[in-house]
């Protein structure tokens, strides 16, 4: 995978963004990639640029899409964090995009995100409970997200995940409008993986698949 102008990635100290910049950046494309820790960043072979700043900043947002041609947005948000942080910083990514004329994104989020046309999926039904007991969890912040991403007039993918297992070794995953529970699981080297498959091809542009082992 090579294209035309560097790769922005947002998220990539995360479980998912660190397999994601690593894949990106061994495959010989340029990355531009956002943190607010620099130590959390793996190391490895690579072209790499680094801008050191928060999401919810647009002008660190704009440094960090300068001469990009796509964008991939694993936003997380932990303990302590602005509970916003995903839907602000999602809003300042598609600004600068559309300021940039940026017209490729995928973006990641759970599978608990309900979107017009999904089937009727017991498994959501069931995580979403489960979810909103567990600590961290913002429903606000993970559904904003998704709302901006797929009514945004970008090139969009949003992809789905249920629990990514750290650790968890990657294999044959599905992917599609899938029928998943809370048990249901993903490694973390699948999901970008299909990320960067996502990327390579137009198949999925104005979907928003799901991804499980």
């Amino acid at each position: 995978m090579t294209m035309n102008g560097s790769i922005a990635i947002f998220g990539g100290t995360g479980t998912v963004g660190t397999e994601l910049l690593h894949r990106t950046m061994t495959s010989g494309q340029r990355v531009h990639a956002l943190v607010r820790r620099p130590d959390g960043l793996n190391d490895g072979a690579g072209d790499l640029h680094v801008v050191i700043g928060d999401v919810r900043d647009p002008r660190a947002v704009a440094e960090t899409l300068a001469g990009c041609s796509a964008v991939l947005s694993t936003l997380g948000a932990g303990r302590g964090d602005d509970p916003a942080t995903r839907r602000i910083g999602t809003a300042n990514i598609l600004d600068a995009m559309r300021a940039d004329g940026i017209r490729r994104l995928i973006a990641m989020g759970g599978f608990h995100v309900q979107l017009p046309g999904d089937p009727g999926n017991l498994g959501q039904k069931l995580i979403r409970p489960l979810l909103r007991m567990a600590p961290g969890t913002d429903f606000a912040d993970t559904e904003g997200l998704a709302t901006l991403v797929v009514d945004s007039d970008r090139d969009w993918t949003f992809v789905r995940s249920p629990r990514v297992v750290r650790g968890k070794r990657s294999g044959p995953y599905r992917t599609g409008l899938l029928r998943l529970g809370p048990w249901s699981s993903v490694a973390p080297g699948d999901v970008a993986d299909f990320m960067l498959r996502c990327l390579e091809e137009d198949a999925q542009i104005g979907r928003a698949p799901m991804i499980s082992a």
